[in-house]
């Protein structure tokens, strides 16, 4: 009697494995997609935050050339009014400090790079800044020659208005920081100027989170702890927390 033989089954490729394996490309295309904006927009926000700390440092030059000038204004017409050649004296020695103060933030301020329109304010600052210094020598004479009354008529007279055209010099200066630096926070649309700003949470999904609302959170806390630190931050969730 003829023995059977027994039926050899012949496996098929399961539909599920081209579908599974069409999945993780795209999982991988978008985790490399990911990666790819992450590291774009950390490369956007280091130059946005390089560009606002310069003029963040130009309007702090800016501002400390001007409260410097107002207090040696103050300063010598305190000298002038001083009686007591000993305390005179004593007055125009914190003038000279002051001096050489502003000349240090004076030399801050231009080893910065500065563009055609910021030179051209200095350039005209600094011709009001001349004018002031020869204007305060020729008063420092009168008062070391005791001349105390025609101090005090050159001071208001003649270096006053050369002053406050020189304030208004720095004040222009740091004006023009703040408006370029929300400038660069301005998007322009449909007629229409918008503020901008973006406060990022990036998560790094590892195998452990089996939920997506777990990634969300992750990703919503991130989001807030950049809210925090200020406008146009970035914040990785760190895991763990």
């Amino acid at each position: 009697m003829p023995t059977r033989r027994p039926r050899q089954r012949v496996k098929t490729p399961s539909a599920l494995v081209p579908a599974v394996a069409g999945f993780g490309v795209i999982l991988l295309l978008l985790l490399s997609v990911a990666a790819i904006g992450v590291t774009h927009i950390h490369r956007l926000s280091d130059q946005l935050t390089a560009i606002v700390s310069e003029r963040n440092q130009k309007a702090t030059f800016a501002t400390g050339m001007h409260g410097l000038h107002q207090a040696r204004h103050q300063s010598l017409l305190l000298a002038a009014n001083l009686e007591d050649p000993f305390a005179r004296d004593e007055e125009l020695m914190r003038f000279a400090q002051m001096a050489g103060a502003f000349i240090q933030v004076r030399d801050q301020f231009l080893a910065l790079p500065l563009d055609g329109e910021e030179l051209n304010l200095w350039q005209n600052t600094r011709d009001d800044l001349r004018q002031v210094e020869e204007i305060t020598g020729e008063i420092i004479d009168l008062l070391r020659r005791d001349a105390l009354q025609a101090a005090r008529d050159r001071i208001h007279t003649v270096l006053h208005p050369r002053q406050e055209s020189m304030i208004r010099g720095w004040q222009a200066l740091l004006d023009m920081q703040r408006a370029k630096n929300e400038a660069a926070l301005r998007l322009e649309w449909n007629g229409h100027s918008h503020q901008v700003g973006a406060s990022i949470g990036v998560v790094h999904v590892p195998p452990h989170w089996a939920s997506l609302d777990e990634c969300l959170a992750a990703a919503d806390a991130a989001c807030y702890k950049a809210k925090q630190s200020g406008r146009n931050a970035i914040v990785v969730h760190a895991n763990g927390e």
